[in-house]
């Protein structure tokens, strides 16, 4: 129930679950063909956008115009210092993609969504998740500001649906 494009994480496997698996079937299992195709990020900094026009058939909770995910690696194994340097780079591969589909129209700032990626796994608490995608999200804006012709990010909303993990992110 976002307006905006969805960033999720992935760790290394062969199938979809979770948030992953909820939201491939929004967007008509664009990720599980990747997937299957043997082309789905899994490595920490790697990443895919999955782009999903809103049409007249989507109602909007299943208008979500894109999805970005970012590789995680094997679970167990994430550090935050690789959780920070993924979601910047999704952050930014996906500004590129925005830029590129400008035409005429120039948008110079973006919204985005993140669920709290790596939480799911062992070793990256909800707390720290959500500070690394909040400095992430810094240092991928720091960035931006160097890139004529680049949104950036202007807001940036954390999804959780357990309130606990939600109030976790909020302290942290």
């Amino acid at each position: 129930f976002i307006d905006q494009a969805l960033l999720v994480g992935h760790y290394r496997s062969t199938t979809l679950t979770g948030a992953e698996a909820a939201i491939d079937a929004l967007i008509d299992e664009r990720m599980s063909r990747a997937l299957n195709a043997g082309l789905y990020p899994s490595s920490p900094g790697s990443h895919q956008v999955f782009h999903h026009p809103c049409t007249a058939g989507n109602t909007a909770a299943t208008c979500l115009p894109a999805v970005i995910v970012a590789g995680l690696g094997d679970e167990g194994e994430l550090r935050a210092a690789d959780l920070v340097y993924t979601v910047r780079q999704a952050i930014l591969a996906y500004a590129q993609r925005l830029s590129e589909q400008q035409g005429d129209a120039i948008q110079t700032e973006f919204s985005l969504a993140a669920t709290l990626l790596g939480s799911g796994g062992s070793g990256i608490t909800a707390g720290s998740s959500a500070l690394a995608i909040v400095q992430a999200a810094h240092e991928a804006n720091a960035r931006l500001a160097q890139v004529a012709g680049w949104p950036r990010l202007r807001r940036l909303t954390l999804v959780e649906l357990y309130l606990e993990r939600a109030t976790d992110a909020w302290h942290a």
